[in-house]
């Protein structure tokens, strides 16, 4: 009797595994043949729109994954995406010199998967004296030079923390999170791979209220609310600014080389 239980314990769970097996490899082979459809598709367009870049494989996938493996909705999206890229790249940093220096935002090293990682730090935003045009277009510079440094460690994602430790009245900037939302969704669709939200503060949950439906489910299934001694879980004690506890101080020209555009 114990032999037999123990035979069908067996077999339940060697069956178990061949089907999720073939389910990963139905899911492979579904991607891949998605993949196949968008590169026909993608490199026609891409030849088509003589400004359009050449996809790579990774990008394809981005778009694949931001759209469910949905081939033509994720040709869409690589439109849309490439469409803004012609009309608002390159950014020339010498038109963003006092956001850059201004602390709002620097790249302060790499999470424990090496993805490069953005500390937004929001004491140095206010809504009543910001430029909405140069603001957006400092966090168009910032997060392509991230992705720049996530592709030198062969990541193509990034990670965001948004340390809310001095939000108040002046930081409830919507329109900055609406333009910062856009692009993330869709001028750097899945370069997302955290957002991390620490030193919440009560304030924020009316602001939280008013945000929340303008973000799309992909961008908000990598949101995290976390307290500072949870960040151990991402970042290696060393790849923190010292607001967070860590040795990092903000480096100039924001954490990225000098070069006049992005």
């Amino acid at each position: 009797m114990l032999t037999r239980i123990g035979l069908t314990g067996g077999h339940s769970r060697s069956a178990s595994g061949d089907n999720a097996e073939t389910a990963v490899a139905v899911r492979k082979a579904a991607e891949y043949k998605a993949l196949t459809e968008l590169r026909a598709q993608a490199d026609a367009v891409c030849t088509a729109e003589n400004k359009f870049r050449v996809q790579s494989d990774a990008d394809l996938h981005r778009f694949l994954r931001a759209r469910q493996y949905r081939v033509d909705a994720a040709l869409e999206l690589l439109k849309v995406s490439e469409t803004w890229r012609v009309g608002n790249t390159p950014v020339d940093a010498r038109e963003i010199e006092g956001e850059i220096e201004s602390g709002l935002a620097w790249i302060c090293g790499y999470d424990t998967r090496k993805r490069a990682t953005i500390y937004i730090d929001v004491e140095h935003l206010d809504k009543n004296t910001r430029d909405l045009e140069r603001t957006t277009k400092f966090a168009v510079w910032i997060i392509s030079a991230a992705v720049l440094r996530s592709q030198q460690n062969k990541q193509e994602q990034l990670t965001f923390i948004f340390d809310l430790k001095q939000f108040g009245v002046k930081t409830m900037d919507y329109a900055i999170v609406k333009n910062l939302l856009y692009l993330l969704s869709n001028a750097f669709p899945e370069r997302t791979a955290l957002l991390l939200i620490v030193h919440s503060p009560v304030l924020f949950k009316s602001f939280w209220a008013v945000i929340k439906p303008w973000i799309d489910e992909g961008t908000a299934s990598k949101i995290r609310f976390l307290t500072e001694p949870a960040l151990a879980e991402f970042f290696h004690k060393d790849a923190l600014p010292t607001q967070l506890g860590g040795p990092l101080h903000r480096p100039p020209n924001a954490g990225v080389p000098t070069i006049h555009s992005i």
